[in-house]
């Protein structure tokens, strides 16, 4: 597998960004400070500048009249101005303050205080603030020693006060913005440095490795981990939704359970990648990335490529499966040769007896075989290789209870009762024979290690769309914290146990989508353990919603609960991928699929052709006519679509024995 490369590329344009948006906040900071630094005063300013022609007073040359026809006009031009409660003026020669009277006569009235009347003298203005109003003095004429007293009405005073605090207040916030963006930059750029050095790091690691958010959105992934992903080059997947973007729908499916779903045990991905000749198994481990603060992140998925070891371990598996074949071959080839010197008619019992015992070496063989893979299973749980055919139940059980039975007889196990309990029958199940086998006498072995004295019995029952198995005993029971562990590998509560059997049973029955669990009163008080199988389930195909209702009811009033497949253009792909024990097809279809172009592509696909059809039609010998046109092709059991309820059961029996006779086949 090729080492990836990435380029680091410092985030110059996101700091330029933020540089030019820090600058802009520091320069509209700096103007909104000004008004409230340069205090009351100067905003007072504006409104002494703002008086009603007193340009006369700036020559300077003026003499006592016209200095106070000008102050007069100043006075009489101002008195309409909302903004000033009264007019004054100051003599800056002596403090007097004076105003006019309606002829134009100077009325002295007060003189102004001596630290107002100081800094008129020596800054040229002065304010005072009493009770929220602004009494403002500033000169006007320093030449003539002249200034003016106004009195700002307390709105406006107020306003003045209100702009001055907000533009403090707004200055303030925007330059701590300014600051904590600098101090962001700064961040910025070390995550950025960080973050590149951890991406090189990762890109040049030979094994897969990605990174979601919690939305399951692609934050990271290597070269290997595109190749996995079916992306191998190209464009830019980050940020993306990670499943939708996997091409194999082998590796989607994986991909789901491992990050949504319980992956408890789910660790191994089996899948092709480009520049491998055959298929290359991954081990897979999810690590959930969490913030200092507890918040999680993400999740990490780092794969190890463990194709090789797969490959050493089934090798020797296949050896030891080999050797044992062996063996049982040269044992079997004595019992052969033994048999061919047995031609006198009196020994005819001894030959059966020697026929017997070569099948149940044969037996033996493929029993053990699939212990040393279920020991395997142990450590390795989805290895374990299944041979699935529609099985009738009855024949299992009924089996293995006479083997167990058989075993008991010659151990003369004194004080123990066997029993059945078995409906009148039982459903066919999609299962591997020997493992469901194995399953059965282990259960049955270890109730008898714990049940010397008393009974042991074996319940098969229905339950609705499962098959349940009971084992029970009257032995020494279990104790609830057992319980919990009791199907963990190299778990055992007996003396000398490997903790191997029960663990076994587990992977077995999970295989098989089915559950398997411990029930017990406590310790002396016996133990039931049980485990479930789906039943066999035929597959509905067809248009007509009133047809497949009717299919649907009839079927689970004979205990079979049918999958209805709406998506009929891919429907031979999905019967293939389902395995159902029957398909019930409405061979009338023409909208989006023929129905005789369905049934002939069934029949000639493979993995299809050996699953029964029970085929609905309105006219019976016009489809039988019209298959035979197709290709010569039949059905097991014909139908009318008005069919009675005893027809289908009778059809459904026949789906039955035809899954009987392959079993013995």
């Amino acid at each position: 597998m090729k080492r990836g490369r990435i380029k680091i590329v410092p985030s110059r344009l996101i700091v330029l960004g933020l540089g030019t948006i820090l600058f802009m906040l520091c320069l509209a900071a700096i103007l909104m400070l000004l008004p409230g630094l340069a205090g009351r005063a100067r905003l007072a300013e504006r409104v002494v500048g703002s008086l009603v022609a007193h340009s006369e007073l700036e020559s300077g040359t003026a003499g006592p009249e016209t200095l106070d026809r000008a102050l007069f006009t100043i006075l009489q031009s101002n008195k309409t101005n909302r903004n000033i409660s009264y007019l004054r003026f100051v003599d800056l020669k002596d403090g007097s303050i004076f105003t006019f009277d309606d002829d134009g006569v100077r009325k002295n009235l007060t003189r102004a205080e001596p630290k107002i009347w100081a800094d008129l003298v020596s800054s040229g203005n002065a304010v005072k603030v009493e009770n929220g109003s602004y009494d403002v003095f500033q000169t006007i004429s320093p030449e003539l020693s002249i200034a003016v007293n106004l009195g700002i009405d307390p709105e406006v005073a107020y306003e003045i006060e209100a702009q001055r605090r907000l533009s403090t207040i707004v200055g303030s916030i925007i330059l701590a913005t300014g600051i904590g963006i600098l101090i962001m930059i700064w961040q910025t750029r070390q995550i950025e440095e960080a973050k590149g050095e951890l991406e090189l790091v990762l890109a040049n690691t030979a094994e897969p490795i990605l990174m979601t958010d919690n939305n399951l959105r692609l934050v990271f992934a290597n070269e290997p981990a595109r190749s996995l992903l079916g992306h191998p080059r190209g464009k830019n997947l980050r940020n993306q939704p990670l499943l939708p973007m996997i091409q194999a729908p082998e590796n989607r499916e994986f991909f789901a359970t491992l990050l949504q779903g319980d992956n408890s045990g789910l660790d191994e991905l089996e899948t092709t990648l480009p520049g491998f000749s055959g298929r290359v198994t991954f081990k897979a481990n999810v690590l959930e990335v969490r913030t200092e603060l507890g918040r999680s992140f993400g999740k990490l998925v780092v794969f190890r490529d463990v194709t090789l070891e797969k490959r050493l371990e089934d090798k020797k598996i296949s050896q030891t499966i080999h050797e044992l074949k062996g063996m049982i071959g040269e044992v079997k080839g004595f019992i052969r040769q033994a048999l061919g010197q047995m031609e006198d008619e009196s020994q005819r019992e001894q030959r059966a007896f020697l026929n017997i015992c070569l099948d149940k070496l044969e037996k033996c063989y493929n029993t053990v075989a699939t212990m040393v893979r279920s020991i395997v299973s142990a450590f390795k749980p989805h290895s374990i290789e299944l041979k699935l055919r529609h099985t009738n139940l009855d024949e299992i059980v009924k089996s293995n209870f006479g083997d167990f039975e058989s075993s008991l007889e010659k151990e003369t196990v004194k004080g123990l009762t066997l029993s059945m309990k078995m409906p009148e029958r039982l459903p066919t199940v999609r299962c591997d024979s020997d493992a469901i086998s194995r399953v059965i006498m282990n259960l049955l072995i270890n109730a008898l290690q714990h049940c010397q004295t008393g009974s042991i019995e074996v319940e098969a029952q229905e339950k609705d769309s499962l098959v349940q198995i009971s084992v029970r005993d009257t032995g020494t029971g279990i104790s609830a914290p057992h319980l919990q562990r009791i199907f963990e590998p190299h778990e055992s509560f007996r003396d000398g146990g490997t903790g191997l059997g029960l663990s076994v049973c587990r992977d077995f029955i999970r295989a098989h989508e089915g559950e398997i669990w411990a029930d017990s009163a406590g310790k002396g008080r016996g133990s039931v353990f049980s485990f479930t199988l789906p039943k066999s389930r035929p597959v509905i195909l067809s248009s007509s919603s009133s047809l497949t209702e009717r299919l649907e009811t009839e079927c689970k009033k004979n205990g079979y609960y049918p999958i209805l497949l709406n998506d009929l253009l891919t429907a031979t792909r999905m019967v293939a991928e389902i395995g159902p024990n029957a398909i019930l097809l409405d061979l009338d279809m023409e909208d989006t699929i023929s129905g005789l172009s369905l049934a002939y592509r069934l029949k000639k696909t493979s993995d299809t052709a050996k699953i029964p059809i029970i085929a609905f039609a309105s006219d019976l010998s016009e489809a039988r006519s019209e298959l035979d046109r197709y290709g010569n092709i039949a059905m097991e059991a014909y139908l009318t679509k008005n069919f009675g309820e005893e027809e289908l059961a009778a059809a459904m029996r026949t789906v039955e024995a035809y899954w009987y006779l392959a079993q013995t086949v």
